[in-house]
């Protein structure tokens, strides 16, 4: 008999979430097989409204791999988290690519490892990298007020690009048209908001964490909605050779994805 703890992420009120830990005893004949077996079984365990799960230590599901969490929702929330909602979108529900002015017409969002802002020369000619993020705010009202909103970055030090590059400020902005991750390019890059910004400073450390506050972008995000995508991260100098990077959703950390904290007011 196999005994699994699965966490559930429950709305409690507006966006913030409470959690409850249920204990399944598992028998060969009710194993894991598949991440919707999983969804489904709670489903039918619970008559709440399920915004996320995280399964600890369910072998059967994580086939041998870290899954402490493992999500299969769209959200990754803390407990610890008191009058806040974070997320944190593992690689099969984030929504982020990077783009490149040197390979204009390529879609890079399939195996990224690192994002932020690069800006380089390949072959003697200016390579400009920029990237798109966008979390999923769909359980937070239209006009709500917050309190504050954190971004956490990682410094990657399995990066395939290479070491921070000063000088490398990074700028972040409010998207304000549509983008598909799995389609976006340096050309078809979406417009964003040049009213409003947040400025990273420069690092010179080779692998640099960030915590950023960026409640103006979120606050006007919450309040054009209709017209709110993501953000977009570039360096404030886009001229080589300057770097400044981060872990994706795609690296081999869970705890090095980019994390959206947002605090209720």
């Amino acid at each position: 008999m196999k005994v699994s703890k699965l966490m559930l992420l429950f709305k409690k009120s507006d966006y913030f979430l409470f959690t409850m830990v249920l204990t399944i005893s598992l028998s060969k004949a009710l194993a894991f097989n598949s991440l919707p077996d999983v969804q489904n079984l709670i489903l039918n365990k619970s008559s709440k409204q399920e915004l996320s799960v995280i399964i600890i230590g369910v072998d059967s599901v994580c086939k041998g791999t870290a899954c402490v969490p493992y999500v299969i929702t769209k959200t990754v929330s803390n407990s610890n988290c008191v009058n806040c909602l974070q997320l944190q979108p593992n690689k099969t529900f984030s929504k982020e690519a990077t783009i490149s002015s040197y390979i204009p017409d390529e879609n890079r969002s399939s195996s990224i490892l690192d994002i932020g802002g690069v800006t380089q020369t390949n072959s003697g000619i200016p390579n400009i990298t920029r990237t798109l993020l966008d979390f999923d705010l769909t359980n937070i009202t239209q006009g709500t007020e917050i309190k504050r909103a954190e971004l956490h970055l990682y410094g990657h030090p399995n990066t395939t690009i290479g070491v921070n590059m000063p000088p490398n400020e990074l700028e972040i902005y409010r998207i304000t048209s549509s983008w598909d991750q799995n389609t976006v390019t340096w050309s078809t890059q979406p417009t964003f908001d040049s009213n409003v910004k947040v400025t990273l400073s420069s690092s010179t450390e080779d692998y640099a964490n960030y915590i950023v506050d960026i409640t103006s972008l979120v606050q006007n995000y919450l309040n054009d909605k209709s017209n709110s995508f993501g953000f977009i991260l570039k360096l404030v100098d886009e001229t080589p050779y300057r770097r400044l990077i981060f872990a994706s959703s795609k690296s081999n950390n869970p705890s090095m994805y980019p994390k959206l904290i947002i605090y209720k007011k």
